[in-house]
């Protein structure tokens, strides 16, 4: 396996590596930090395209061991009820364990002996398969550090069909051009009210001060990282901040100003405000969302419902709601394409089933 096989296009890699306030032109970044922002782009990607495959794997082991031997629930009384649940159990993370076998190569014994016992993915259900999906994010994150054990930065690179000529070149490349890859800071206020949320109407100054500095100045991920914890922010919120103290003259100064400023809005204005977004969005996707007879069509003719939520990026109870037409999917172009190639597989099985009934030639949809 190469790591491409998880990250994809090696140029769409690099853009979005490249629209990282860390990489902003102003900051006139040097290669060693453009290699060092590559490479964690890389290993994010391709951490997250691991994880996706395994997750469809491991999920389809868990549902079709709830078909065969019932959704895990209450039990009789005494010894009997024990071994039953015991029984369960055992079974449950047996499946779980293989389900890991395309992997055997990256997941050591001492791995799956630490992780695929009492598992307890039999607390899942398909409102919530929380479960499944962190022992498949624990996963994907053992494969990858098995994957690039012993590489150089420059090799893991490389096996994700990227090289330093590349990074050069796009360090090199017009600063007006670059900037159509570029984080935009348009969410300031939503940070800002945030932190805010966060530390309180009086909170310490300096400490955030400090906080925010570390954010916007520091090169150390792990520092400001911790601060950026401190401050109740994710790692999205820390781009806005870096992107938005570009443009600023004293950035910590100027963001604790607007901190301390910051008024919150009412709840009665909070909540209209709410309220009209959702009625909003819930409009758009209704008048542009996708006719729920796709979604029924698609199951009658045997499309799961557990495998079409995980090739969409949706939990299953979701995507059950677009069947029965509760919500309605917008779908991205990818989505789009996996629908759109599930109807032309089963109408073209079709087509081939009824010209061999009626003798006729067979004539396929494309």
């Amino acid at each position: 396996m190469y790591i491409q096989d998880f990250t994809g296009d090696p140029a769409t890699v690099l853009d979005t590596a490249f629209a990282s306030p860390k990489l902003n032109p102003k900051k006139a970044p040097d290669i060693e930090t453009a290699l060092r922002v590559v490479n964690d782009t890389v290993a994010k990607q391709a951490v997250a395209g691991i994880a996706k495959e395994v997750l469809i794997d491991l999920m389809d082991a868990v549902v079709m061991y709830e078909i065969n031997n019932g959704e895990y629930g209450s039990w009789p009384e005494g010894d009997a009820g024990r071994l039953a649940k015991d029984e369960y159990e055992s079974g449950m993370d047996d499946v779980v364990e293989a389900s890991f076998e395309k992997w055997d190569e990256y997941l050591s014994a001492d791995w799956l002996g630490k992780n695929t016992i009492d598992t307890g993915v039999w607390n899942s259900t398909d409102d919530d398969r929380t479960i499944v999906e962190n022992l498949a994010a624990n996963a994907a994150k053992e494969i990858f550090k098995q994957m690039t054990h012993e590489k150089t930065p420059a090799q893991a690179l490389a096996n994700a069909d990227i090289t330093r000529a590349d990074i050069e070149a796009r360090l090199a490349q017009n600063p007006e051009e670059r900037k159509e890859t570029m984080v935009d800071a348009t969410d300031l206020d939503g940070v800002i009210e945030k932190i805010k949320t966060h530390v309180g109407k009086d909170f310490d100054q300096m400490a955030v001060f400090e906080d925010i500095e570390m954010i916007v100045e520091d090169e150390d991920d792990i520092l400001s990282g911790s601060a950026a914890s401190r401050l109740g922010l994710s790692q999205a919120d820390m781009e806005v901040l870096q992107l938005a103290a570009l443009d600023m003259d004293d950035a910590p100064s100027e963001i604790v100003e607007l901190i301390d400023a910051f008024k919150p809005k009412s709840g009665r204005q909070a909540k209209k405000e709410e309220k009209a977004a959702k009625t909003e969005a819930k409009a758009d996707a209704e008048q542009n969302g996708l006719d729920p007879s796709i979604f029924e069509a698609l199951k009658e003719c045997g499309a799961g419902d557990t495998a079409m939520a995980e090739a969409l990026g949706v939990s299953r109870s979701t995507y059950t709601n677009y069947v029965k037409g509760k919500t309605h999917l917008v779908p991205d172009e990818d989505q789009y394409a996996h629908i759109r190639e599930q109807i032309i597989d089963r109408t073209n099985m079709l087509l081939s089933a009824l010209a061999a009934l009626d003798g006729t030639e067979l004539t396929q949809v494309a």
